[in-house]
Order: C-alpha cells, then sequence, then structure tokens
C-alpha cells in the first residue's frame, strides 16, 4: 500500500502549508516580540532569533476607530501564546461583533497583512439582532425599597 497520499487524477497529492506568522525571540531573557523590533523590549538585547508562531491567541481588545484608516478591516489587539501581540483583522465575523477573550487562529499572513479566524466552538454565527440584546451591568441596580420603607 502507498503511504502518500493521491489527488483524483493519480498525481501525488501535495500538502499546503498554513500561513506561517514568524516572530523574533530574545537570546538573553527569551521574550518574545513582534519581528519588526530589532532590540529586545525587555533587556535591550539585539540578540534575537526568528521563530515560527503556533497561530493561536487571544483578543485582547478591538482598537479606537482613531487608531484604524479609513476603509481598512476592523483591527483587533490579538496576544499570541508565544508572548507577544498583533494588530490583525478577525474574518468570519461581523464587523466588531469579537469579544475580548476570544481564542483565534491564524488565517492569512502575507507581509503586513495579517488576519485570524475565530477557533472552533469559540462562537456560533453572530446574528445581527443578537448584537442589540439588552444585558444587565454588573455594577447598576434596579431601585427596589425594602416592602418596611414604603409606606410608613
Amino acid at each position: 500500500m502507498n503511504p502518500v497520499a493521491t489527488a483524483p487524477s493519480g498525481a501525488p497529492a501535495v500538502e499546503q502549508p498554513g500561513p506561517e506568522l514568524v516572530f523574533r525571540r530574545c537570546r538573553w531573557c527569551r521574550a518574545a516580540t513582534a519581528p519588526v523590533r530589532m532590540l529586545c523590549p525587555v533587556c535591550g538585547s539585539a540578540d534575537l532569533d526568528d521563530e515560527v508562531s503556533r497561530g493561536t491567541g487571544t483578543v485582547r481588545r478591538l482598537l479606537p476607530a482613531a487608531r484604524r484608516g479609513a476603509g481598512e478591516p476592523m483591527p483587533y489587539v490579538v496576544a499570541l501564546d508565544e508572548g507577544f501581540t498583533v494588530q490583525a483583522a478577525v474574518t468570519g465575523t461581523m464587523p466588531g461583533a469579537v469579544p475580548a477573550g476570544a481564542r483565534v487562529e491564524l488565517a492569512v499572513s502575507s507581509g503586513p497583512l495579517v488576519a485570524f479566524r475565530l477557533a472552533p466552538g469559540q462562537l456560533g454565527p453572530v446574528e445581527p439582532e443578537s448584537l442589540f440584546a439588552t444585558r444587565a451591568v454588573g455594577c447598576v441596580r434596579p431601585a427596589v425599597l425594602p416592602a418596611a420603607r414604603r409606606a410608613g
């Protein structure tokens, strides 16, 4: 039996590599940083190695509108599991609907464009009406008077 998978045409199937996100790790303090840095942000060393990220992380926040360019996708701050953050879009959801704390995985990484998608099981499809659902706010309580204080 041939262990190599074959395409329907009979030719050997070539497995396409997924997108890769390269980052830099300091040889001295092991801190991770974005690939554009020339010095370690923790210890200041210039002795940095390039490594490939696993591509999984957590959404920290949506950038304010003042930090976005016109016509750009909604950029989020994503903290990668390796210990560094990137600004990236999250695809496959309604704009601005990804909550902080959602797990994401790398979808696209080509040059300056970095995009993530929600990890399986994080959120279902987002319905427009669910964005406007009412919810209780933790620090606000309705004003209810005890029965003894009402009529006296």
